[in-house]
């Protein structure tokens, strides 16, 4: 019994000593406002962690943000060791992502978000999760088919939204693609302005083209580092 008091204090120690090292990490963004959960789990591993290896991503230009949401169990690679980076995402699978990295609360609840979204798919809280906040806004009320490949333009908007009372110090960006009659340029406005999707190298945006798990990693890795101190957004990568 002797030993178990001691087992059971020693325990109490270690945790009140990792708390006042670590600290707690609240919710990031959900009500969105937070600390920032990238710079807490930067403090516990290093991108030099060997660990994490993927056979496909060594020299790809969205290495550094797929291995932070990897360390963050964000974004997990395949059984055979490869990451598959250039490969299309679901919009479910960006919306997973997503709420994960900003830590929204999971929906409790029995109702269904969308009629084609069943209470049993694997994606549902997820998904009522960022609709029960606003996120969702560019889908219809009642269908999201949440198997269908997401856009730019889609991953722009719900990115947006999740940013949106970011305060803008730089000036938007301009596209050839993208009118001025365009429905979602306020949207696109904020994204470009605070440098999470920044367009292509031909000046162009693509708004429909079928947006990659690479480009998801980065659009989420900057979405976390305009929480961050050591923030770099500010970098000459286009997606």
């Amino acid at each position: 019994m002797k030993r178990n008091k001691t087992s059971i204090i020693a325990g109490v120690l270690i945790l009140a000593m990792l708390i006042g090292v670590f600290g707690f990490v609240g919710p990031l963004y959900a009500e969105f406002s937070s600390l920032d959960k990238l710079e807490q789990n930067e403090r516990l591993i290093s991108i030099k962690d060997n660990s994490y290896v993927y056979s496909d991503i060594s020299t790809h230009w969205a290495k550094d943000g797929i291995l932070k949401l990897s360390y963050m169990e964000i974004l997990e690679g395949f059984p055979d060791g490869s990451m598959r980076p250039d490969r299309t995402l679901t919009r479910e699978e960006f919306i997973v992502m997503l709420v994960r990295a900003i830590d929204l609360p999971l929906a409790d609840t029995n109702a269904q978000s969308y009629q084609d979204v069943e209470l049993t798919r694997w994606s549902s809280k997820y998904i009522a999760a960022a609709k029960s906040k606003g996120l969702l806004d560019i889908y219809s009320q009642s269908m999201m088919y949440p198997a269908k490949t997401i856009t730019r333009e889609e991953m722009a908007v719900i990115a947006a939204n999740v940013v949106k009372n970011v305060p803008i110090s730089r000036p938007s960006r301009s596209f050839i693609d993208i009118s001025a009659s365009y429905k979602y340029n306020d949207s696109i406005n904020i994204v470009t302005s605070l440098g999470i999707i920044m367009g292509m190298p031909d000046g162009s945006f693509k708004p429909y083209k079928s947006s990659t798990r690479a480009q998801a990693a980065v659009v989420i890795q900057r979405i976390l580092d305009l929480k961050s101190p050591d923030s770099n957004v500010e970098n000459n990568q286009l997606i």
